[in-house]
């Protein structure tokens, strides 16, 4: 058992044995991996998942902290609720503590504009990552972290309907076969890495000039953000995002310019330029660990190939704006989980990827198409700014950008109108 911030991560007794079956095997314990193995083992209690992680639990990540009221929703329709009561140690895994958000807070230079947008949480990573991994071991979901993994390229067939899957670790080398593969392992992950060699599919593909991430955590104080507010800053060099945990720390999360970061004084000085551009007052950084997560806006993507998926940061990944990042992943993770549990019990094999996760990619595409010219134009975000000023307009720009309340049951319609538009089978 691990601990972690009140939050008890525990791996599963049941051993990996050398040459076993499953009925799925999901790469990555990340907030697209844990909603996929949690949304797929709800569904289907009598299947056979096995859910590995290669970082050794507990575990920080580049994130900005946030869930939006769409993404709230969903996790609660998983069995996961949020508490913004007083922190206290809990062994009910079903609670995470989150502070409460109230709106976004948009600063260019010197001018800011204020969206008051309820229902969404901030929310530590390690805690709502370790919650919904410890709610799918207990429906029956065998994890384990701290393991490689690497997927054979040979392709099943009739003959051979399973992939291959080799995992290794401290005190393990083994392979399994599973019928449903989902690779959730992120930017980094290299679980693929044979799979594309062998041509199966393409190599990841970086935006050129795409900015790289960064975040870290800063004592109780901080000027930076008040409690409730998600504040944005945005410059020529990047922009950063500020929240306020629950426990009164800061959460700091910034996508900045390769060359910023080449420049003297690195990430952290291109951090407190971008603030110092903004009027902000930057946090000394000096003795904070920053984490980073290289370039950020990459896509890899993923043929129809039977029976294997890629979902969340490992398919594609945009510089996400105001903490959209866990909210796309959790909404794919349970959409990949849907359709994955759902082919278990047909005879095809072919499971779509692309098709997939194009429409559990819907909320990225609207951004890009909506948000991004205000982080690479100062420009563009001071007139953006000012038009938020005016009555009326801040409410279209909630809805516009999918920040606006979508319930259940809109989001179970427009999964099952995914299969029946597209005619994939999965």
């Amino acid at each position: 058992m691990i601990q972690q911030g009140g939050t008890s991560v525990r791996e599963s007794t049941e051993p990996i044995c050398d040459n076993s079956n499953w009925d799925v095997v999901i790469i990555g314990a990340g907030v697209a991996g844990s909603t996929a193995a949690l949304s797929l083992i709800r569904l289907h209690p009598t299947a056979r998942v096995l859910l590995l992680e290669r970082s050794i639990w507990p575990r920080q990540k580049v994130c900005g902290c946030c869930l939006s009221r769409r993404a709230v929703s969903l996790l609660g329709e998983l069995g996961v609720s949020f508490d913004a009561s007083a922190i206290r140690a809990t062994d009910e895994p079903t609670r995470i503590h989150a502070a409460k958000l109230s709106g976004y807070r948009l600063s260019c230079g010197r001018m800011t504009a204020q969206i008051a947008v309820a229902g969404g949480v901030a929310v530590s990573r390690a805690s709502l990552d370790s919650a919904i991994v410890n709610m799918a071991v207990e429906h029956g979901v065998v994890f384990y972290h701290g393991v490689s993994v690497c997927v054979d390229p040979e392709m099943p067939t009739n003959e051979k309907p399973l992939w291959r899957v080799r995992l290794s670790s401290s005190s393990l080398t083994a392979s399994v076969h599973a019928r449903r593969v989902i690779v959730a392992d992120g930017l980094a992950g290299a679980s693929l890495r044979e799979v594309t060699s062998a041509g199966l599919i393409p190599p990841p593909s970086i935006k050129p000039r795409s900015r790289v991430g960064v975040s870290c955590m800063i004592e109780s104080g901080s000027e930076l953000s008040q409690p409730g507010i998600i504040s944005m800053y945005v410059a020529a060099d990047g922009y950063v995002g500020a929240v306020t945990m629950l426990d009164g720390s800061v959460n700091l999360a910034a996508a900045v310019s390769p060359n910023a970061v080449k420049s003297p004084g690195g990430p952290k000085a291109a951090v407190s330029r971008v603030l110092h551009s903004c009027g902000a007052t930057p946090p000394s950084l000096a003795n904070v660990r920053l984490l980073g997560a290289g370039q950020l806006t990459r896509r890899r993507p993923i043929r129809e190939l039977p029976g294997l998926i890629a979902i969340g940061d490992a398919s594609s990944y945009v510089e996400p704006f105001t903490g959209e990042g866990m909210s796309w992943a959790a909404a794919e993770g349970i959409a990949a989980g849907r359709a994955v549990g759902a082919s278990l019990s047909r005879e095809a094999s072919v499971l779509s990827g692309e098709s997939l996760v194009g429409t559990a990619h819907e909320p990225r595409r609207t951004f890009i198409s909506m948000i991004r010219p205000l982080l690479r134009s100062p420009v563009v975000c001071t007139a953006a700014i000012q038009g938020l000023r005016l009555p009326g307009i801040s409410g279209l720009a909630v809805r516009a950008c999918g920040w606006g309340e979508e319930t259940g049951e809109d989001f179970a319609a427009r999964d099952h109108s995914l299969s029946t538009r597209t005619g994939a089978t999965v």
